[in-house]
């Protein structure tokens, strides 16, 4: 999507949880989340390609336009449209909370590189921060701690360094100043994340210079087993905040558990 919206001449900024990880943190995302400019020609173009991928609404909210069409129009008086596309679910925003519009994106966003030919803008950790604290809810409270956490504990030249690098930089340097909850986040990111590399892994057996990507990736996580470990222990720590856990996390979790029985039977408790 990315790619497509580079090759189009959308102007536009990515945010969310995309952003998130290419600057560290464990979370899983399925969805693309960018910032557009409001300019006629840029609401032109980004119609023109949304209309293209068969785009339709996922989710109405109170300000989506009453028309189903994602037009201009659409476009022009939204603040955030919730979209499917036969490209894959994408947020585009008129202004990120706390951060503010196209213009204000832009100017606290990192370039990356995406083919060795094309780059695109992604909004910056402080920025990340504040858009999750204006936002307020409370399935960013996790996302909140990953991301201060890397103010806190990151080493210069964050954008480069590998997503997987958070855990360890906050296992390693945080220690025992790092409460259980939150130890509980991340570990269990970063066992999601080893699941996602090892489907990926089997998706790409004929692509070598994919392989190899994902190999280094799966080199700087931990291994699958004290991943499981960590989890089935902090389980203990963590004590009812395990009941508050989003859905992906459950299931996160329930895997984790099993997967850590399995490699000693017997042990773990039994979530229900």
């Amino acid at each position: 999507m990315i790619l497509g919206l580079r090759e189009a001449e959308v102007r536009f900024v990515v945010v969310g949880g995309v952003s998130a990880r290419l600057h560290g943190t464990t979370w899983i995302t399925d969805d693309l989340d960018i910032c557009y400019a409001l300019d006629e020609e840029n609401l032109r173009v980004l119609a023109a390609t949304l209309h293209a991928w068969g785009a339709t609404y996922r989710e109405h909210r109170p300000d989506s336009p009453a028309s189903d069409d994602v037009d201009e129009d659409a476009l022009r008086g939204s603040t955030i449209l919730n979209l499917r596309t036969n490209k894959g679910d994408i947020d585009v925003l008129s202004r990120v909370a706390g951060v503010g519009g196209y213009e204000a994106c832009i100017a606290v966003a990192d370039e990356y590189d995406l083919t060795g030919q094309t780059t695109f803008a992604a909004i910056d950790v402080p920025a990340l921060v504040a858009a999750k604290r204006a936002a307020g809810r409370e399935k960013d409270r996790a996302h909140l701690i990953e991301l201060e956490a890397l103010l806190v504990v990151a080493a210069p030249g964050l954008s480069e360094g590998a997503p997987e690098a958070l855990y360890h930089r906050l296992r390693d340097r945080l220690g025992d100043r790092l409460a259980p909850e939150d130890a509980f986040t991340v570990t269990v990111g970063a066992f999601a994340r080893v699941e996602q590399l090892e489907r990926m892994r089997l998706l790409a057996r004929k692509s070598p210079e994919h392989l190899a990507l994902i190999d280094a990736e799966l080199a700087a996580l931990p291994p699958k087993e004290q991943l499981a470990t960590e989890i089935r222990d902090l389980v203990r720590a963590v004590g009812p905040s395990v009941h508050s856990l989003s859905t992906g996390e459950s299931a996160t979790l329930r895997r984790a558990t099993e997967f850590a029985r399995r490699q000693r039977p017997g042990t773990g408790p039994r979530l229900r």
